[in-house]
């Protein structure tokens, strides 16, 4: 009998709740951001990113086993997200995933966990489930289409096995000195836990898959899926590690396993700060399933100069660029450079180079052999100028836009750098407006930013060209 499972993931649109951390720089007298949070401002860019990710993935990749399809929205203040629901919609709309997807809601009681017991239940009560459910955050995508297949693989392993999760791991409870803790009898969740400091086992890294039929047997004697309620006792874990703790504990009563995948045979990376940065589990360079969202990269801008002519026409003057511009002709450098002496310059440059900065690092066995690097600088730094961004300011409807636009060099699209370089102009402004032809794939980069159509058209070449106008997220 083929083994199917439904794709239960939660969603939040508000600030991601992770914060920058800095390092005091003495020689600057200045404090230094030494990990770069994404998450914290990136919601303001477009409160959808997340959403759009796993529709991306979901419209990719054609699952047969892959039955329900359940987006569960956390809404902590109705009033003030009341357009969210009609927002998501009209999302998985763009994608073509309206008769895929069932989309609830939440009241972001116990976070991830209080969504997917919402899943839970509904699967449960309103349509007839899978062999298992995919529990996933919404900032974590899956690889490809056999992701479910490791998890797959350690259900049939121990037919006792009631959930897997990527990462399971222990976790420790310290409880004060006097060992007190407070118990409510009347409490159906509460249960006894012992004085003396201990440790739990728990599902560290909690994506993952939970057998419908564990579940239905938990509704039925508990009218819930997973226990999630902190116990009343003074201990010093967070509200979030005892979620995490209790996630699975009405599985764990009935006598059925919790088990991980990470180890010798798949990776399992962790985000713990929207960082790009990941904790690792398991063994690295071996498959993964599952992987946390990829924030754009950091891109870098300058002045477009004089200098930089002869590379700018390379790519404006390159045929699939003016393909998509408001004006198709092909320029000489004597023209650009007359174009070039007058630009107006003020109140900002019109024309900024996107550039892209790496650095390689050193080994200890390059260090003891060149010279050049006895000075503690222990790696090189690569700086590629990867493309432009044009800018100018456009009235609208009385309101005044910065209209952007990005071209970028042929060998290096597809890398993410116009959508880098987007994020870094976009963050920083209220509004902006930009115009795009029908067939421009781009127009789907301008979607997923939070660009939408403000029903202005126009006919150029033959081609229709839409207006999009852009308004930074609250």
């Amino acid at each position: 009998m083929e083994r199917t499972f439904d794709y239960v993931v939660n969603f939040w649109f508000g600030p991601r709740g992770s914060r920058k951390t800095y390092r005091y720089d003495e020689k600057k007298k200045e404090a230094k951001e030494t990990n770069t949070n994404y998450g914290v401002w990136y919601h303001k860019v477009h409160h959808y990113f997340l959403l759009h990710a796993h529709c991306k993935f979901l419209k990719k990749h054609k699952i047969e086993n892959l039955k329900n399809i359940i987006f569960v929205v956390n809404l902590k203040n109705k009033d003030r997200y009341n357009n969210i629901l009609n927002e998501v919609n009209e999302v998985i709309e763009w994608h073509g995933l309206q008769d895929r997807i069932t989309v609830i809601t939440h009241d972001n009681t116990n976070h991830s966990y209080g969504a997917w017991n919402a899943g839970l239940k509904y699967l449960v009560e309103k349509t007839p489930t899978s062999t298992y459910a995919f529990l996933c955050e919404d900032d974590y995508i899956p690889t490809d289409e056999n992701f479910y297949q490791p998890f797959f693989d350690k259900f049939k392993e121990d037919k006792h096995t009631g959930y897997v999760a990527s990462h399971v791991d222990r976790i420790p409870i310290l409880f004060n000195i006097l060992g007190k803790y407070k118990k409510d009898d009347g409490d159906p969740y509460d249960s006894e836990y012992p004085k003396k400091n201990t440790s739990a086992r728990h599902a560290a890294v909690s994506n993952g898959f939970i057998s419908m039929q564990v579940c239905k047997e938990i509704y039925l004697s508990k009218g819930e899926i997973l226990k999630l309620h902190k116990p009343n006792i003074y201990d010093r874990l967070s509200n979030r590690a005892w979620e995490q703790i209790q996630f699975t504990g009405f599985i764990e009563d009935l006598g059925y396993k919790l088990e991980g995948i990470s180890g010798p045979d798949y990776y399992v990376p962790f985000d713990t700060n929207n960082s790009n940065k990941a904790i690792a589990f398991g063994k690295e360079g071996k498959y993964t399933p599952i992987k946390p969202y990829s924030y754009p990269a950091t891109v870098y801008t300058r002045p477009l100069t004089k200098q930089d002519l002869v590379w700018f026409l390379f790519i404006r003057n390159e045929e699939t660029t003016r393909h998509f511009l408001k004006d198709n002709n092909q320029f000489t450098i004597e023209e650009a450079q007359e174009w070039w002496y007058n630009l107006p310059k003020k109140p900002f440059d019109p024309y900024l180079v996107i550039y892209d900065r790496r650095r390689q690092y050193l080994s200890q066995e390059d260090l003891d052999i060149d010279t050049r690097f006895r000075n503690n600088k222990t790696y090189i730094e690569f700086v590629h100028d990867v493309g432009y961004i044009r800018q100018y300011e456009t009235e609208i409807d009385g309101e005044t836009y910065l209209e952007i636009g990005a071209d970028i060099d042929l060998k290096h699209r597809r890398k993410g750098f116009a959508k880098a370089a987007y994020i870094k102009k976009l963050k920083d402004l209220e509004t902006a407006s930009l115009w795009v032809f029908e067939d421009n794939f781009a127009r789907n980069l301008y979607y997923e930013l939070g660009f939408r159509d403000n029903g202005k058209t126009k006919i150029n070449r033959g081609r229709k060209e839409y207006q999009m106008i852009w308004r930074k997220k609250n």
